[in-house]
């Protein structure tokens, strides 16, 4: 059995954005990296991990390893774990919850998995203290994560609790949502730096433009997050989690280029100028109402993102079409552009009718999707580079 003592942290995030989380970790100054299947693994610092949760705008958790060993089964696992030293991270007054990701055609029933270290942490706390901490789903004082793959397990305090990528500015159900993540890492991967002209062509709930404009201003994703689980660990350090803080607010600026969201639903455009509110960004982006078919952009170069219909979850009547239009659309109204197409249909992709220089394979939700980055010319591209 191999207890960590905080060596590591693992850092989360959407498969196909690894490489992206590596460069922002990067650019944060945390230079020692490991890309992992889903994640990126740093050293442990107090700074790395309050970093990585208020800054890194693709990063889903920030788990830090703690314990791990060997189980081929539950009473195994059990057992194992009846003899950590959970006390060593939790006091028996605070309240905890287990989460997991398990992934084993041993341990196939998950949640009973999660009771049985559930039992043994409890029993642990009784065994030293006679008495045992509560379990609290909703809101609990710590977080544990139990992840399993094969018969290997690795349990990690879980740093972030709610996922990163809930921000806090959207309210409700709109339609079918871009993960705020997934709305970064289509930027990152576009290329775009924030001093160019950005164009979310449907919009929805506001989420590309939202991402696209606290990128631009500098706004660290969950800067004023308040419920972050480590603030309630033993070793929280107050005042250099309060010095981090005042050094990603300095970083804000209120100067940024034209950024636009556009939707046809003048229901969409009231809902994501309110998300646009609660995030801070009202100022920096505009959304319009219309039909992105007909916009024609005012820059002559900047980006475009589009998260179309994909035919899944929103009915289209002839999807093919609407992309063929949207191909006619990019070639007349946007040279001088790249413009980025995220899709679960590869038919209606081929349907715009454009070369793409690069295609990200991405998960949006459960849909496997194509991510196609297309640089647009005036005319024909051979006349150019002629």
């Amino acid at each position: 059995m191999e207890v960590y003592g905080k060596q590591d942290i693992i850092v989360t995030t959407l498969s196909g954005l690894e490489n992206v989380l590596e460069k922002e970790l990067n650019l944060l100054g945390i230079n020692q990296t490991e890309i992992i299947n889903r994640g990126v693994a740093i050293p442990y610092s107090k700074r790395n991990l309050y970093l990585a949760n208020m800054a890194c705008r693709v990063a889903m958790r920030v788990l830090v390893p703690v314990f791990s060993f060997e189980a081929n089964d539950t009473d195994q696992l059990y057992k194992n774990a009846l003899h950590l030293k959970w006390e060593k991270f939790q006091d028996v007054e605070q309240t905890f919850a287990i989460f997991n990701a398990i992934n084993s055609n041993v341990f196939k029933h998950s949640q009973y998995a999660s009771l049985r270290l559930k039992d043994a942490l409890c029993d642990r706390f009784r065994k030293l203290y006679n008495r045992r901490p509560d379990v609290e789903t909703k809101s609990p004082d710590v977080f544990w994560h139990l992840h399993v793959y094969e018969n290997k397990v690795t349990i990690s305090l879980d740093s972030s609790g709610t996922s990163l990528h809930i921000r806090g500015y959207r309210r409700g159900h709109h339609g079918a949502p871009i993960n705020e993540v997934l709305a970064c890492g289509l930027i990152y991967l576009s290329g775009w730096d924030g001093t160019t002209s950005f164009v979310d062509g449907m919009t929805g709930s506001g989420t590309i433009a939202i991402e696209a404009a606290m990128m631009a201003g500098r706004r660290a994703p969950n800067l004023n997050r308040r419920n972050f689980p480590f603030r309630k660990w033993k070793d929280d350090d107050d005042e250099l989690f309060q010095s981090i803080r005042k050094e990603l607010t300095q970083r804000v600026r209120n100067t940024v280029p034209e950024i636009i969201g556009i939707d046809i639903s003048p229901r969409s455009i009231e809902t994501a100028e309110q998300h646009a509110k609660i995030a801070g960004v009202s100022k920096l982006v505009k959304f319009k109402k219309g039909d992105f078919l007909d916009f024609k952009p005012q820059s002559n170069k900047g980006l475009l993102l589009l998260n179309p219909p994909y035919g899944e979850r929103m009915e289209v009547e002839n999807l093919n079409l609407l992309y063929k239009e949207i191909g006619t659309t990019l070639k007349h109204s946007f040279p001088g552009w790249k413009a980025g197409v995220i899709s679960s249909s590869k038919e209606s992709l081929m349907a715009i009718g454009l070369n793409s220089y690069d295609t990200r394979h991405l998960l949006n939700g459960k849909l496997e999707c194509d991510f196609k980055l297309y640089e647009l010319f005036e005319g024909k591209k051979k006349k150019i580079e002629e």
